[in-house]
């Protein structure tokens, strides 16, 4: 968990265990998700947005469903392991709460270098993601646990913030590859990541945010 965004997360945690016993406070970070109480089903505020359950259940839903499509295309059976281990994980919703403040965080970045996506590109890759849901079966039951309206209403804006932070990865990308003519992708790749992850630190840092538990 990385440093600023930990003390926000460890904050979560302390206001969720209250006067737990130990053994309370275990079971509770490890199963989180069922603890935790929201004001008028408000979840966080960052910068001039709030955030509500509806949107933290949806963002929970896409992270699992990106584990789902890249099981779909392996037969690794390490990697399928690996795949569902990761989907348990998603259960968690601090890691929730964590990738959708920095996805969020990427896009005010993005938005900030003057970046939009056009509404035609947006459609198109809503229709993409759409599509590889559809071919999967355990996907589409995910969909329709949370509910297609539901899913339908939120879909534009995920793919909007997510082609918004690619934006930023691209640019990253593009400097690196610059400044490393001879670098291999893997070397790229992991000062890729580093950039990246140091990036969102400071975005985040310069937001001020709002959890907003009962």
């Amino acid at each position: 968990m990385r440093i600023r965004l930990w003390l926000f997360i460890l904050v979560l945690v302390v206001l969720m265990t209250g006067c737990a016993t130990d053994s309370e406070t275990k079971e509770t970070q490890s199963n989180s998700s069922d603890e935790v109480t929201f004001k008028e089903g408000k979840v966080v505020s960052v910068k001039d947005k709030t955030f509500y359950e509806e949107d933290l259940d949806f963002h929970t839903l896409m992270n699992k469903i990106k584990l789902l499509l890249q099981k779909e295309v392996t037969e690794d059976e390490e990697q399928l392991e690996y795949l569902d281990e990761q989907i348990e994980y998603h259960d968690n919703i601090n890691v929730n709460l964590q990738s959708m403040i920095e996805l969020y965080a990427a896009a005010l970045l993005a938005e900030e270098k003057n970046y939009f996506i056009p509404d035609d590109k947006l459609l198109k890759e809503v229709g993409k993601y759409k599509e590889q849901i559809d071919e999967a079966d355990e996907a589409v039951e995910m969909v329709e646990d949370f509910g297609r309206e539901k899913f339908n209403r939120n879909i534009e804006e995920y793919v909007r913030q997510t082609l918004l932070r690619d934006r930023v990865v691209a640019d990253l990308e593009e400097n690196l590859k610059e400044d490393n003519p001879d670098a291999e992708d893997r070397e790229i790749n992991f000062y890729l990541a580093k950039e990246y992850d140091d990036l969102i630190e400071d975005q985040i840092a310069t937001l001020e945010i709002e959890i907003h538990i009962e």
